[in-house]
């Protein structure tokens, strides 16, 4: 995967989290979508370990695929 780096110093624009994601994980993310209306949005929640999909009316997750947390961004900024 390539990653873009962004070095800003606009305020207000701070790391909060990044997640690598592999090819599988954004294929796990696209099939989430792909039975949904074309307005349809879903939350994504980045967890310790781990990234999931919400469906919002029952609150069910599904799993997108295993992450470690990016060390610039520390716990207690989560």
């Amino acid at each position: 995967m390539t990653r873009v780096v962004e070095n800003s110093t606009r305020r207000g624009n701070g790391l909060v989290v990044a997640v690598d994601f592999s090819r599988d994980m954004a294929e796990n993310l696209v099939l989430a979508f792909s039975e949904l209306e074309p307005d349809a949005v879903r939350q994504v929640e980045i967890r310790e370990f781990g990234v999931w999909i919400v469906e919002p009316v029952t609150g069910m997750r599904q799993f997108i695929g295993s992450m470690t947390l990016d060390p610039r961004v520390t716990k207690k900024s989560m």
